[in-house]
């Protein structure tokens, strides 16, 4: 008897699940197509996601889901595969590290860029006795773990260069104490300057800044930067300055073709971050919504806005990157 009554209890909870869900289903169709998940590639990304997710609330009746991401290079793959992420905040470099080493079929073509968010500089740290990315042929080179920004960076940056080196998965703080102590013969950090590990340095230290030129291919990855001493005081003294390439923190989203329902979406979506970013009545953000970001394509949505937008007042805040 007790058995026959729990059946029955069970019975009717799947009923009225099942009458819930009938009655629900239109609801959830809506916001289905209102919700835009937006996946981060880190901790500091995550929260310029959760900054547009309260920015973003109910504007053009959208609901942002912000994720949290596994590194640049899983986080790109999510974007192409895992139904749920319609956008992704990562590097811009991702995209050529992935074509380089063949991980994602035709990726150039499913992914485009709504917006660049920020400059990702990378800086190059050494001894003295390193005057170059050439002398670092065969040297233990601190890049930080596999698929992160700075080794995104390295895996690109030091090949093209015709330099090969013995990567050491040691990142930021890490890596500069392994490079003070003599375990490495040089350091790669990216990152929007001035990056925070850097500035802890002091002269007694004996380490700087070596250049990197962003030619021939790397052109096509990256953005000339130059390193000051307003960004690194302890680093370069006034008036020296030193040559690096540059990635782009980028809000990406997958390449949904014009008319289809995906398109609606990111076309909605696009439209409310550009509104926010660039309203009429606004302070200056520090962000260029028509900057181009190598190797990148502007997702048609974000074009389009632009075509009809263009000369409008600065952006409303500033969203920081951490």
């Amino acid at each position: 008897m007790r058995n026959a009554l729990a059946a029955l209890a069970i019975a009717s909870i799947f009923a009225a699940t099942g009458t819930a869900h009938s009655q629900s289903s239109e609801q959830l169709v809506t916001l289905n197509q209102n919700t835009v998940g937006v996946m981060a590639d880190t901790a500091g990304s995550l929260g310029l996601a959760l900054n547009f997710a309260r920015a973003l609330d109910h504007e053009n009746d959208l609901r942002l889901l912000p994720m949290a991401g596994k590194g640049p290079v899983q986080t790109l793959t999510d974007l192409l595969t895992l139904r749920g992420v319609d956008a992704a905040i990562l590097p811009s470099d991702v995209l050529a590290y992935a074509v380089a080493n063949q991980l994602l079929e035709g990726a150039p073509q499913r992914v485009s860029f709504v917006a660049r968010l920020a400059g990702l500089d990378v800086h190059v740290l050494a001894g003295r006795n390193i005057k170059t990315l050439a002398d670092l042929e065969g040297k233990r080179v601190a890049a930080g773990s596999t698929g992160s920004g700075s080794f995104i960076a390295a895996s690109l940056i030091f090949p093209a260069m015709g330099v090969t080196i013995d990567e050491v998965p040691l990142a930021d703080a890490d890596a500069i104490a392994a490079l003070k102590h003599g375990d490495v013969d040089a350091a790669v950090i990216t990152g929007p300057r001035p990056v925070a590990a850097l500035l802890t340095l002091k002269p007694r230290d004996g380490l700087h800044l070596v250049g990197v030129t962003a030619s021939g291919f790397l052109a096509e990855v990256y953005a000339p930067a130059i390193l000051t001493a307003a960004d690194y005081p302890k680093l370069l003294r006034k008036g020296e300055s030193v040559e690096t390439a540059s990635a782009a923190l980028v809000v990406a989203v997958f390449n949904a073709p014009r008319n289809s329902e995906r398109y609606y979406k990111l076309r909605r979506f696009t439209e409310a971050l550009f509104d926010s970013l660039n309203p009429e009545d606004g302070q200056a953000a520090g962000i260029n919504l028509a900057a181009e970001v190598p190797g990148w394509k502007r997702y048609v949505a974000a074009q389009e806005w632009l075509d009809a937008k263009r000369g409008t007042a600065p952006a409303k805040y500033s969203m920081t990157v951490q």
